[in-house]
């Protein structure tokens, strides 16, 4: 299994907000598909660091896919 630890950051017009992250991935062969998993470790809003919880309730799902995105891109 690989690991990378990142930060994905977005600029919103009054905010930002910057995750730290940690992705799993194993790569695929032709037998076995591959697969990933994503562990946010900590959330920033301006600097600021935020409850995970409210982070995972509220906000995670409409960052998801970008998150994932940027661990792609940087795995």
């Amino acid at each position: 299994m690989n690991r990378l630890r990142a930060t994905y950051e977005t600029t919103e017009r009054d905010y930002t907000i910057s995750v730290d992250y940690t992705f799993h991935w194993e790569d695929g062969d032709y037998i076995t598909p591959g697969a990933h998993d994503i562990e946010v470790t900590e959330v920033y809003v301006n600097g600021c660091s935020i409850p995970l919880r409210f982070f995972n309730d509220y906000i995670y799902e409409s960052l998801e896919d970008d998150i994932i995105g940027h661990a792609l891109e940087n795995k």
